[in-house]
């Protein structure tokens, strides 16, 4: 995220010759977050939007390249430009709040990975769709994914909504250790003898005998 126009303009470029996932977060739920957002805005039509994002204290850019994606989502969905809707600071006398403005607010602060919350506002009523990072694993899981997925593919820009949807797999979150080597590690546990009493004893008589 943080790139300006004209690097906006080389990946665009470059999507012309070679195939390329871009997307301002791989993280398998932002991704499903950003379809959630656009129907919520989509069904709940006239709800105010703002959307909250906080990152750790040395993040560079702001708002978050998820939190205008998140916003730019709920834009699309009623059919106006982030551009034009967009407030991205309030201070002083700001008069009352335009109800098509899609508020984006910043907080920094030590070590958040990363926290994104769009809040839709109606009568009576408030709908927040929350996204929390614990750790960078879910990241670097996500454009593993997307590297694996985009092999072979057209040149194009692809996003992270096209992983998803044309991969056909039961997309789960990176756990380190699988279900199946977790299994595959008691098999092996249970497929060693048990010990006698004999050889038990004569191993705690070698444990005792040696020297400390």
């Amino acid at each position: 995220t943080g790139f300006d126009a004209s690097q906006e303009a080389a990946i665009e470029s470059a999507a012309g010759k070679l195939a390329i996932v871009r997307a301002g977060n791989y993280s398998l739920g932002i991704t499903v977050l950003l379809d959630l957002v656009a129907e919520a805005a989509q069904r709940l039509a006239g709800y105010e939007i703002e959307v909250l994002e906080m990152h750790h204290n040395r993040k560079l850019d702001a708002p978050s390249g998820t939190a205008l994606a998140l916003a730019r989502a709920a834009a699309d969905a009623r059919g106006v430009s982030l551009s034009d809707k967009a407030v991205y600071h309030r201070e002083g006398q700001t008069g009352p709040r335009p109800p098509d403005a899609i508020g984006m607010q910043t907080l920094r602060m030590a070590d958040v990975v990363g926290e994104h919350t769009v809040y839709l506002a109606g009568p009576g009523e408030r709908l927040e769709l929350s996204h929390r990072a614990l750790s960078r694993e879910n990241f670097a899981s996500g454009a593993a994914r997307a590297a694996v997925w985009v092999v072979g593919r057209e040149p194009g820009l692809y996003s992270m909504r096209d992983v998803v949807a044309r991969a056909g797999w039961r997309l789960a979150p990176f756990r380190g250790v699988t279900r199946r080597s977790t299994a595959r590690t008691r098999a092996d546990a249970a497929a060693v003898p048990p010990r006698s009493p004999r050889s038990r004893a004569c191993s705690r008589a070698r444990s005792r005998a040696r020297p400390r």
